[in-house]
Order: C-alpha cells, then sequence, then structure tokens
C-alpha cells in the first residue's frame, strides 16, 4: 500500500540565540529552509508546509521560491508549539502520518525521513522517531490518526507533552547516518 506524508517546518521564531535570522540564514548553496524543504522532497514528502510568524513576509517570500505552501501564525509569541498547531491545522488531509521538523535542524538527510516512513508501515505506533546512541532525535513522524489530540493538547510542554503520553517507536542507528 502506498503511502502519503506530509511535513510542517516551523519557521516563525525570533531566531534570538543567533545573530542570524535562521530560517533565511545561508547554510551551503540554500537558506536553512531551503535546506528543510530539499531534504523532505528527497524524501517524496507530498506537501510540505512552512510556518511564518517573526519576519513573515520575508519567510513566506522564500516558502514560494522554493515551491512550497506558508501559512502564518499570529500567536508565534506562545513558542513554537503554537506554530506546530497551525501547520497542522493548515494540511489539507489525506497523508498517513506528518514529520514535524523545525527549520534550526536543516542537517537531517533525506533518508531519516524515508527510514521512518518504511518502519511507519510496520508499526502501529503513534510517533516513530529517528535515534542516535540512545537519543530521541528529529523529526518525529506522527501518526495522522494522532493529530487530533495533538491539536487539542493544553497541557505543558508544548509538542514533547503532547507527544509523552503516547506508545512511540524509535528509530535506532548504531552508525552515524549520513
Amino acid at each position: 500500500m502506498m503511502r502519503s506524508f506530509a511535513a510542517v517546518i516551523p519557521a516563525a521564531g525570533l531566531s534570538s540565540r543567533l545573530p542570524a535570522f535562521k530560517p533565511l540564514l545561508g547554510l551551503g548553496d540554500a537558506t536553512t529552509l531551503g535546506r528543510v524543504v530539499r531534504t523532505c522532497r528527497q524524501a517524496k514528502i507530498r506537501e510540505i508546509v512552512v510556518v511564518t510568524g517573526h519576519r513573515s513576509a520575508e519567510v513566506a517570500e522564500e516558502a514560494e521560491r522554493l515551491g512550497v505552501r506558508a501559512v502564518h501564525n499570529h500567536e508565534f509569541m506562545q513558542g513554537m508549539f503554537s506554530s506546530v498547531r497551525v501547520g497542522l491545522a493548515a494540511l489539507s488531509g489525506g497523508s498517513d502520518g506528518v514529520f514535524v521538523h523545525p527549520v534550526d535542524i536543516p542537517l537531517v538527510r533525506f533518508h531519516v525521513h524515508q527510514r521512518l516512513m518504511e518502519r511507519f508501515a510496520r508499526s502501529d505506533a503513534p510517533v516513530l522517531y529517528p535515534t542516535y546512541a540512545g537519543r530521541r532525535g528529529h523529526p518525529p513522524l506522527v501518526r495522522a490518526g494522532s493529530l487530533p489530540e495533538v491539536l487539542a493538547f493544553a497541557g505543558e510542554g508544548g509538542l514533547r507533552g503532547a507527544l509523552a503520553d503516547r506508545k512511540s517507536t524509535r528509530l535506532n542507528s548504531s552508525h552515524r547516518i549520513r
């Protein structure tokens, strides 16, 4: 059975810990946003939604240049989880699972997404995570059936808190994934 996947890329923050604005920061031959979008495309992710906030017009312009849809989070100052919610709510539907891939983690290789998608077919876990050296990483892959609960979550801890009570599967790697 052919599965369909989407990605939400939160890119709404202030980038206050860097002297440059993260989504538009040059990284090799692309911006950090461009690298994340490219990775998602290489993994054959069907729908990609970028969530803007701070410097929204510039990020939306870059998203348009990259050929993906941008949606604006008017409440981006409330934190990344507010952007995750806006992105999830903006998806067109029909995806079996959704990656949440923050723009400030641009060096994930496309085969990490592919391996998670392969594992998705053999698992009934609501969320799958890549791991390295026993540590959970990004991007999580959330099963579509879990999205209403994630959207409704009002507790502490943002996305991590929303996913904490869900049975998860970790895609372990004993070697460096390239």
